[in-house]
């Protein structure tokens, strides 16, 4: 639902629809099977579409290759005075307007900050993090060189902007991101996180939603029932029918209202909740 919807709480206050959840679990509370078992319907969904639309990718990388070369025939001809001006007007239009088609991405795993900000620019400013382990963290602290590259995360959690201008790399902006983070991790690493002076300090961690599931280690039963495939084909169907709601990215974003009684509860009735609040 990233970008496609809005919670409007006041008539100045709304909220995207993207949230950070971290699930803290002990080894062998076998986090990476439930994960694999829940995004196994996103990996079948996403190699499906970009298989039905394999000749669209190749047939626009084709069209970018076709104008970077005209690109540079009109720039030789142009200096020979073979090209008008209008000309090069024409097709500086051509290749401004062209958005080049690639393949869909739903989600990334063990990825660079830096390569996140070009991944979300690429896919019309949303992305989710989805995993079994904490890399993610150890790349956000940066550990190499002790320089914390957060920005991203902290951005995109909100739906703000984000600005890239910097040495070596091409300017870009992307106009309210949309990042959603789903990681499954050990006591211990919830432990060194929390002790991050510079995720505390700059609002990283109480951006999350802690699950502390129950631990079932020295108690699990072999002989369980298994889920019924009437629930998994409903979950399924479910999750593609949602995917599958705005394929093309052609969506115009929705806002959803809250009701009277909704509002009802963000109104602090004491300073106590205020604070709460």
């Amino acid at each position: 639902m990233q970008g496609k919807y809005t919670v409007q709480a006041k008539p100045d206050w709304t909220e995207p629809t993207n949230l950070y959840c971290l699930v803290i679990a002990e080894p062998s509370e076998r986090k990476s099977a439930i994960v694999s078992l829940m995004t196994k319907v996103l990996d079948s969904y996403e190699i499906d579409y970009n298989e039905r639309h394999s000749a669209v990718f190749e047939f626009s990388k084709m069209e970018r290759q076709s104008l970077e070369a005209k690109k540079k025939s009109f720039e030789s001809q142009y200096v020979k005075g073979k090209k008008t001006k209008d000309e090069m007007n024409e097709l500086a239009k051509e290749i401004s307007e062209f958005k080049e088609k690639i393949p869909k991405k739903l989600y990334v795993d063990n990825i660079t900050s830096e390569k996140l900000t070009s991944v979300i620019a690429n896919n019309e400013g949303k992305m989710a993090i989805l995993s079994s382990e904490a890399g993610i963290f150890n790349i956000m602290a940066d550990m190499y060189n002790e320089k914390a590259e957060s920005d991203v995360f902290l951005k995109a959690y909100s739906g703000d902007s984000i600005r890239v201008d910097r040495m070596e790399r091409p300017s870009g902006f992307i106009p309210n991101s949309a990042l959603t983070m789903l990681l499954s991790i050990q006591p211990s690493v919830l432990v060194s996180i929390m002790q991050n002076s510079t995720f505390e300090g700059r609002g990283l961690t109480s951006r999350y939603l802690f699950a502390i599931p129950k631990s079932f280690i020295g108690n699990r039963r072999y002989k369980t029932h298994a889920i019924p495939r009437d629930v998994k084909e409903a979950y399924e169907a479910k999750i593609i029918e949602l995917l599958r709601e705005n394929e093309d990215l052609a969506f115009e974003q929705t806002t959803l209202l809250l009701s009277l009684k909704l509002q009802s509860c963000l109104k602090p009735s004491s300073t106590k909740t205020r604070k709460r609040w």
